[in-house]
C-alpha cells in the first residue's frame, strides 16, 4: 500500500483495499510460519508470543514514529518509504523463518 500511495496517490482507495486484503493474509502466512518454524507446540507458543509481542510494539510505535516524519518533512514521502521499508523488512524475515522451519521439518523427516 505505501508504494502504491507514492507512485499513484489519487488511486488511495484501490491501494487502501489493497493493504487490507494483504494485512489479513498477512498474519494467517505469519500464523502458519510460525507453526511450521516450531519443532513442537512449547516452541510453538513461545515463538507466537515473541513474534506478537515484537510485532504488537511495532504497531502501538509506528503511528506517532511515522507522525513526527510527517511533522519533521512536512510531507507524507518519508513516512511512506519508512513503512515500504518496514514491510520489506518483515517479509525478509518471514521467508528466513519459513527456509528455517523447512528445513528443520526436512531434517525431522530424515531422522
Amino acid at each position: 500500500m505505501p508504494l502504491g500511495l507514492l507512485l499513484a496517490p489519487d488511486q488511495f482507495l484501490l491501494f487502501n483495499a489493497l493493504g487490507g486484503v494483504a494485512q489479513g493474509g498477512g498474519f494467517a502466512a505469519l500464523l502458519t510460519v510460525i507453526a511450521v518454524a516450531a519443532g513442537d507446540a512449547r516452541q510453538a507458543s513461545a515463538l507466537s508470543a515473541f513474534v506478537q509481542g515484537v510485532g504488537y510494539t511495532v504497531a502501538a510505535l509506528a503511528p506517532p514514529a511515522l507522525g513526527l516524519a510527517h511533522d519533521v518533512t512536512s510531507g507524507w514521502s518519508l513516512p511512506l518509504v519508512l513503512m515500504v521499508g518496514t514491510a520489506a523488512s518483515f517479509g525478509v524475515f518471514g521467508m528466513m523463518a519459513a527456509m528455517h522451519g523447512g528445513r528443520r521439518r526436512a531434517t525431522r523427516a530424515a531422522r
